[in-house]
């Protein structure tokens, strides 16, 4: 499908970035270009290169490259609500911001669309514990082993050394240009659709067992930064 349907195209170019599931499925991201008003594709191996994307619009089985139609269908639903909101204009609550030109939308954890902002990172896409990886990781406590407690100190450039000045529960958030090009861990992606089956087979709800779970791990951050100082 072609998204410049109804003006789609140009409320996706007024966004930072749209990346959307691609319609043959199997893993494969498109990314709506500004510069060709169309979609081009991530390459095959496109986790391995600071910029995965195909240079110019191509086609996948004889058909031009493009989105899911139900990912379409949402990520126009998701723009528009912020290019053109009922009722109150759209607010950000994390960066504060107003406009698309400073938000992109990426698939989540789930593979639905998602907004994300581009000045302030999301807690929930992280990066791996050792900070070598190519793929983007769950920051949850149901993210797979790569997922980690991260403490960062003041110690780069000419800073002087001061100590842990952040510290992150489930790692350090990826900045935007890494949660727009990176995959997602199939781990993490796996271990989530099955934390939310689980949920719904139980009727229960999925958001106070992760709060449950992230108490536990803040109380075992809360120790790493106390043995720091020799307080525990």
């Amino acid at each position: 499908m072609n998204a410049r349907a109804g003006d789609t195209g140009g409320t996706f170019s007024r966004f930072y970035a749209v990346v959307l599931g691609h319609w043959a499925g199997g893993g494969r991201r498109i990314r709506w270009s500004t510069q060709h008003n169309a979609w081009v594709r991530g390459e095959a191996y496109g986790r391995y290169l600071a910029d995965p994307w195909l240079t110019e619009p191509g086609q996948t089985f004889g058909r031009p490259d493009g989105p899911a139609e139900e990912d379409q269908v949402a990520a126009s639903a998701l723009a528009n609500s912020v290019v053109k909101p009922d009722g109150r204009p759209f607010f950000c609550q994390r960066c504060w911001g107003s406009g698309p030109e400073s938000h992109f939308i990426a698939p989540d954890v789930y593979g639905d669309p998602e907004l994300y902002c581009v000045q302030m990172p999301a807690y929930s896409v992280v990066d791996s514990s050792g900070g070598s990886g190519e793929v983007k990781h769950w920051g949850s406590p149901y993210g797979c082993q790569s997922v980690d407690q991260s403490i960062d100190t003041a110690s780069t450039g000419r800073e002087p050394y001061l100590g842990p000045c952040a510290a992150y529960v489930f790692g350090r958030p990826l900045p935007a240009d890494e949660v727009i090009n990176r995959d997602w861990c199939s781990r993490c992606t796996g271990f989530a659709s099955n934390v939310k089956h689980n949920a719904a087979e139980r009727g229960e709800d999925q958001v106070e067992w992760a709060r449950k779970e992230t108490r536990r791990h803040v109380r075992r951050l809360s120790r790493s930064l106390a043995e720091y100082y020799g307080e525990q």
